[in-house]
């Protein structure tokens, strides 16, 4: 985009940034995976794997629409709105955000309405799980406000507000899900559903406001002579960013319908457990990312690819120092954690190790991911991520059969493993080249 200018920037102030960032990204994240695995345990413990098993079909279902309905709107504005500001464009903030709003408003709303009527085929022909009807029916209602939360939260992150992206994206839902699940005395799984629809409501209502709030605050006139149809340029670049973002949590998706399907709720809610305690690894690398994606945007619109290398080496020294010492405690010690949850989880040990195994080249790769889609290789990134569900998926069919939960967590690893290894072999030709796409961004 034209309206980019260069900016000089010092990589030591980037550093300082990051850290004193990724610090209050990490501390509100370690507190919204406090709560969430709080949540599951109090869903475990209340309605068995069985439960347990159920409200993770109906969440990744609820998920799965979700992403489809932000459109990649999310991480699109991430990018647009965060070079917009640098400039001190408000106006087009403000335009940018009212139609990312109106668009995801329209998507989720239809992706709520499909859930909602098809549910019967969900639950008996896909699962065979006649109990998961009446819980899908509940949580559609939260593919709207859940969407909504999660594009306000972008667009906070993209300006810098960094606490109340956080609390709207991360913290509100665990948090109120799990006070009115401690609350409620009904014995159904419904109420679990009932609980993760209004806490998704209340981030929804949060974080809009206070984007409407900064909007406001910092409103310009759009120029006389702007015909920038800046709708279309969202939805182009929203395209393949939900293709990443579908391609990144399919591999997830993949395993787990796959188990509800070839196995038995049970079975999922014991390897959804173990992929949770897991995945608390990633969330050194999710913290970070929301620090350093405005960030690299920015420099890339800047053309300084130098910076963006000194970035990416900081970023993956400061994960690897955090996240190694928990991920030896998650493999010498898989059974106290899995038992939290309830005796019948604690035969999984051996499917939390080989995720952890898997997350390890998770924090070794850094922000790889997000790199690539903030310096306009959205399309390599995608199908790099398509090829790493595309072998997860096959390594499934494989391995699932003869190997249960655990076949399918080597599937999941060796996967997402070749996904984040190639990423950063392209990632250091970008830093090593120093190539800039001139209009990508």
């Amino acid at each position: 985009m034209k309206w980019l200018r260069p900016a000089d920037v010092r990589s030591a102030g980037h550093t300082a940034e990051i850290l004193g960032g990724s610090l209050l990204s990490l501390a509100l994240r370690v507190f919204a995976v406090a709560l969430t695995f709080v949540f599951n345990v109090l869903v475990a413990r209340r309605f068995g794997a069985e439960g347990a098993g159920l409200y993770g079909l109906a969440i990744t279902v609820i998920t799965m629409s979700m992403t489809l309905a932000l459109f990649g709107l999310d991480h699109a504005s991430v990018k647009f709105v965060a070079a917009a500001q640098s400039v001190r464009a408000f106006w087009r903030v403000e335009r940018l955000s009212v139609n990312a709003v109106l668009i995801v408003l329209a998507l989720s709303t239809a992706s709520a309405v499909a859930v909602y009527f098809s549910r019967t085929t969900l639950a008996s022909e896909v699962f065979s799980e006649p109990g998961l009807k009446n819980l899908l029916a509940i949580m559609s209602i939260a593919i709207v406000p859940l969407a909504l939360a999660r594009l306000a939260a972008a667009c906070l992150r993209a300006v810098k507000r960094l606490f109340a992206a956080l609390m709207a994206e991360s913290v509100l839902v665990p948090l109120m899900g799990t006070l009115i699940l401690l609350a409620a005395t009904d014995q159904t799984i419904e109420i679990a559903g009932i609980a993760h629809v209004s806490a998704s409501i209340a981030a929804a209502i949060f974080g809009l406001s206070l984007w409407w709030r900064f909007v406001r605050r910092h409103h310009m006139p759009s120029p006389a002579d702007n015909n920038e149809r800046l709708a279309g340029d969202l939805a182009r670049a929203g395209v393949p960013m939900m293709g990443i973002a579908l391609a990144d949590i399919s591999s997830r998706w993949i395993v787990i319908y796959m188990i509800g399907i070839l196995g038995e709720a049970s079975d999922v809610g014991i390897f959804r457990v173990s992929l949770q305690i897991a995945t608390l690894l990633g969330f050194l690398v999710i913290a970070n990312n929301s620090i350093v994606a405005p960030k690299i945007a920015a420099l890339y619109g800047a053309g300084n690819v130098a910076a963006i290398g000194q970035i990416w080496r900081f970023s993956v020294g400061l994960i690897l120092a955090l996240g190694i010492p928990a991920s030896v405690l998650f493999m010498v010690f898989p059974t106290f954690l899995l038992s939290l949850f309830g005796p019948e989880f604690a035969a999984a040990q051996t499917t939390l190790q080989i995720l952890v195994l898997g997350q390890l080249v998770n924090l070794a790769t850094g922000p790889v991911g997000m790199i690539l889609i903030m310096t306009g290789r959205e399309r390599v990134s995608l199908a790099n991520s398509a090829a790493s569900a595309l072998v997860v998926l096959v390594l499934s069919f494989m391995l699932l059969p003869n190997y249960g939960v655990d076949g399918a967590a080597a599937a999941l690893a060796i996967g997402l493993g070749l996904r984040n290894i190639i990423a950063a072999y392209l990632v250091w030709r970008l830093v090593v080249a120093g190539i800039v796409v001139r209009g990508a961004t």
